[in-house]
């Protein structure tokens, strides 16, 4: 081989090298930035999971209070009622009681 084509085929080996090396520096560059992209995501998807969490516990948490408040609610109602059907017949039996002694007083 003479010595002009070793020295072409040496620089052609060369060029190529260049280009693998340069194209492994890129590739290693571009998986660092996805490392860290996917480092951040995955930070801010704990970041997620625990507002996520956090609300899930207060929805809970308010499910439990408004079922309080419906059962006092409702007590209350029932009080409510009975007070007033005590008070009705309060009334009804004081008329009851009441209506004699008015006929033998005006009549």
């Amino acid at each position: 081989m003479p010595e002009n084509q070793l020295a072409k085929a040496i620089g052609e080996v060369r060029e190529w090298l260049i280009k693998i090396d340069t194209n492994q520096k890129n590739q290693m560059e571009l998986l660092k930035e996805i490392k860290s992209t996917a480092h951040h995501a995955s930070i801010k998807a704990d970041d997620a999971e625990d507002a996520a969490n956090a609300a899930l516990q207060l929805a809970q948490q308010n499910k439990k209070d408004f079922e309080r408040y419906q059962k006092r609610q409702d007590a209350e109602k029932k009080w409510t009622i009975k007070t007033g059907l005590t008070i009705i017949g309060f009334i009804v039996t004081l008329t009851a009681a009441m209506v004699p002694i008015f006929f033998s007083f005006y009549f």
